[in-house]
């Protein structure tokens, strides 16, 4: 259909944050399947855990999209301006829902204090608003729920749905320079996993 895939991947940190990592290029995947395996070794089925020096040390070809930068509040704001420099980006996330006008307005903040770009970003779980009952089922079965008992599990709205070009644009229309930004970091992620190939063990 014509549309760009770009591999990545949300990474769970043991103090709880959350990071999204874009591979640019081959080494970029590269680093982000070290990571995974890394992460899952050390935890439960269905988890993965990574640690922060983990990432900081497989990061040269990696974008990240950051959630939180506060160093105040346990964030690793500068830690991560460090690690990334001009590919880390803090991701304004919008789904229409109240609880996330002062988290993005925090995150503002933060951003504009340790001069990260900020992105404009839509969490994605299913392609048209009418799926969305069938991602609230899938996530009753994953927390062993039912639909009446799930209550925070699921999510507010069925905002999670991809948008096009024009509904994004309007979902963004107070800072259009961060739809721009989101659209120059897809840019920059130039891997295909037509790239790959496999390659045989040495023989010995």
């Amino acid at each position: 259909h014509g549309v760009k895939l770009i591999i990545g991947a949300e990474m769970t940190v043991d103090d709880g944050e959350r990071l999204v990592l874009l591979a640019q290029g081959k080494r970029g995947y590269q680093q982000l399947c070290r990571l995974i395996t890394r992460g899952r070794r050390r935890s439960e089925k269905g988890s993965s855990v990574l640690l922060w020096e983990e990432i900081f040390a497989e990061s040269d070809d990696l974008v990240a999209l950051a959630f939180r930068l506060s160093d105040a509040d346990g964030g690793r704001g500068s830690e991560l301006k460090a690690a990334f420099g001009a590919r880390l980006y803090a991701a304004a996330v919008r789904h229409r829902s109240e609880d996330e006008r002062p988290i993005e307005a925090a995150l503002r903040e933060q951003a504009t204090r340790l001069a990260v770009p900020i992105v404009a970003v839509n969490e994605v779980l299913y392609h048209t608003p009418a799926r969305r009952r069938v991602q609230d089922i899938v996530t009753c079965l994953r927390h062993g729920v039912t639909l009446p008992t799930a209550g925070r599990h699921l999510k507010p709205n069925a905002e999670h749905a991809i948008k096009s070009t024009h509904q994004f644009a309007e979902l963004f229309a107070d800072d259009p320079q961060a739809v721009r930004r989101t659209c120059a970091v897809a840019e920059r992620c130039t891997f295909n996993l037509g790239e790959l190939r496999y390659r045989y063990p040495a023989e010995w």
